[in-house]
């Protein structure tokens, strides 16, 4: 056997060895929604991706991609959900933007602008101020 045959057996053995992909880990679902759960009782918490995937038991990855494949979003996005969701039930019960902001997770307004409007099309401001106009008869 030449040297090109010698070569051949090697790539052969190694893509035998090493060229099948493994199958991802299957996330389980009561772990995601331990992680939903999480996220739902306190939205307000830095979470970490890291620390998300440690409560379920997960890579950051796995984690990651399951969520995605369960939720249809990423952690980070189903989190800035939760904290719009939180900010605006703060501001229909009267707290200020600014207030609500800090309260609801966000590192300040602005932030908390740039979700809001993205989900509802108007900024925390104008729905604070519409809450307290009243109707003219």
């Amino acid at each position: 056997m030449g040297f090109d045959g010698a070569a051949l057996e090697v790539v052969t053995r190694l893509v035998e060895a090493l060229g099948h992909r493994r199958a991802l880990a299957q996330c389980s679902p009561t772990a995601l929604a331990r992680v939903r759960d999480m996220i739902d009782a306190d939205p307000a918490q830095p979470y970490s991706l890291a620390e998300l995937a440690h409560a379920a038991g997960l890579s950051r990855f796995q984690l990651h991609r399951g969520f995605m494949r369960e939720f249809g979003v990423a952690p980070h996005g189903y989190i800035q959900h939760r904290r719009v969701a939180l900010a605006r039930r703060l501001l229909k019960a009267g707290h200020a933007p600014a207030q609500t902001a800090l309260a609801a997770g966000f590192c300040d307004q602005s932030h908390l602008n740039r979700a809001f409007v993205r989900q509802f099309g108007v900024s925390p401001g104008r729905y604070w101020l519409a809450r307290e106009a009243k109707p003219v008869s």
